[in-house]
């Protein structure tokens, strides 16, 4: 499989998770009434946002990297690889998020570095403008990702 699309194929994966996790109703609090199959916890719809936000910038700069590669710069095949893997991990992470799944907490701990790393790789080249906005995607996913491990630790 080409690499033009695998990026493809995970952003159509990103985009169909985050459309699942937009699109769930949540659950009738009819009053009196508490069933056990209810949600124990609220979606955080900012850390969701985030997460697609830069799986889709991620993938974005993934394809960006692939052309620069074949056009003879090797220096993008680094950055490649680790967009690549970010927007896989950041994906999954919206996805588990957004239906506030008893990983979430976990998931979210590591992306938070994952996206560090890639913001690291890509403000590597700062006169890039998709690197760079790349590496804020990145860094606004990280600070996400942190503000909601912080929130659940209270």
């Amino acid at each position: 499989m080409s690499f033009r699309l695998f990026a493809i194929v995970a952003l159509v994966l990103a985009a169909c998770c985050a459309f699942i996790a937009y699109g769930q109703d949540k659950p009738a609090k009819k009053e009196g009434m508490q069933h056990e199959h209810m949600r124990h916890a609220e979606v955080d719809e900012a850390l969701v946002k985030a997460l697609g936000d830069c799986a889709g910038a991620c993938d974005s700069c993934a394809d960006y990297c692939i052309d620069m590669v074949a056009g003879g710069m090797p220096e993008h095949a680094e950055t490649l690889r680790s967009c690549l893997d970010c927007a896989t991990v950041c994906g999954a992470a919206a996805c588990v998020a957004g239906r506030a799944g008893p990983y979430t907490s976990m998931l979210t701990n590591e992306c938070a570095e994952v996206c560090a790393a890639c913001a690291a790789m890509c403000e590597k080249m700062p006169d890039d403008a998709q690197m760079k906005k790349c590496a804020e995607a990145c860094r606004a996913c990280e600070k996400a990702c942190r503000a909601a491990a912080k929130s659940e630790k209270r």
